[in-house]
């Protein structure tokens, strides 16, 4: 049998729902900001509205707006429930309540601690399939990756050789660096960068010079465009600091192609690594001329324009100045 409420509540002042659901959003708007023990009788009010629910519909009566204002409230209280449960001094207070009340199942309003074990079941949920979704997006980027994306390990071995024989020309160990490229067409023949690279090495002993044009032969068969190959050669010099013969085969790929922006780039940083800066100005100033479409050409250019005229102490703002001119 259900109990009267307890004296110690606040009283239930009117029957009218509308009184009834005030009060109940009175309560709600305090959780949080000290309400206490108090918060209990939203539990008490909530019974009270659904009484006169239940009352009011076998007479008949109309009540579908007050019904949308209850359900809005307790939905509140479901999302409230850990709140109040903490704000109400826990869930022993809230049972010694039930304990006496003894309120009927349906009114689940009475167990906050079950609203808030199956928020926490569902946020559970909700992380574990955030987990899911992100470990599956995490799988399909590796398989693509090794399906599509992943360097070929012949490729990477070889880049890896050139690199090494790059660093011990920089460091001085030349035959070092022939074995690194040794190394690398023994997995690659036909790799285009070695083949010049290893000419270049070679061309620098005379005694190497047959083994030399050898490989530049086989690498110009291969690529099968002059210009592309002085361009590659010129690049290689130019890596490896052997400038004038850089430069020559920059000015050789500009007979070739007079149009070719990127031999001109190379051309004037062999110009303004040996110090002739206004050399250098005139070479670039051509390339971004040339550039066109070819962005990275044109920034580059352009960049290292810039940083000469600083060099130089010119500023092009300044019109009284005079500035280099580009030769044809």
């Amino acid at each position: 049998m259900r109990q009267p409420f307890p004296t110690e509540t606040i009283p239930i002042t009117s029957n009218n729902l509308s009184d009834l659901l005030d009060q109940i959003e009175n309560i709600q708007g305090k959780i949080g900001l000290g309400v206490g023990k108090k918060g209990l009788d939203l539990l008490l009010l909530c019974d009270r509205c659904n009484d006169r629910f239940d009352l009011l519909e076998k007479q008949g009566v109309e009540v579908k707006a007050e019904k949308a204002q209850f359900e809005h409230v307790t939905e509140t209280y479901r999302k409230q429930a850990g709140q109040f449960l903490r704000e109400v001094g826990g869930l022993r207070e809230v049972e010694q309540l039930r304990e006496s009340i003894q309120p009927p199942s349906k009114n689940w309003w009475w167990w906050p601690e079950q609203i808030v074990s199956e928020q926490r079941a569902k946020s559970l949920k909700g992380y574990l399939r955030n987990l899911f979704v992100i470990a599956a997006v995490i799988l399909v980027v590796v398989v693509a990756y090794e399906l599509f994306f992943k360097p070929d390990p012949t490729m990477i071995a070889v880049m890896n050789a050139g690199q090494d024989a790059q660093q011990n020309m920089a460091d001085g160990k030349t035959q070092l660096a022939l074995a690194d490229v040794e190394k690398g067409l023994a997995i690659s023949p036909k790799d285009t960068d070695l083949l010049i690279l290893k000419g270049c090495i070679l061309s620098l002993d005379a005694g190497s010079a047959a083994d030399a044009q050898a490989a530049f032969t086989r690498a110009e068969t291969i690529i099968n465009n002059k210009e592309l190959f002085l361009l590659s050669r010129a690049q290689t010099y130019f890596m490896i600091g052997q400038l004038e013969k850089s430069k020559a085969d920059a000015q050789a790929a500009i007979v070739v192609n007079p149009a070719s922006a990127k031999a001109y780039l190379i051309y004037g940083s062999a110009l303004e690594t040996m110090g002739d800066q206004k050399g250098a100005y005139d070479a670039y100033q051509m390339a971004s001329n040339l550039g066109g479409d070819d962005a990275t050409i044109v920034a580059q250019a352009r960049i290292k324009m810039g940083m000469l005229m600083q060099s130089m102490g010119l500023s092009p703002f300044n019109q009284n100045q005079e500035t280099p001119s580009p030769t044809p």
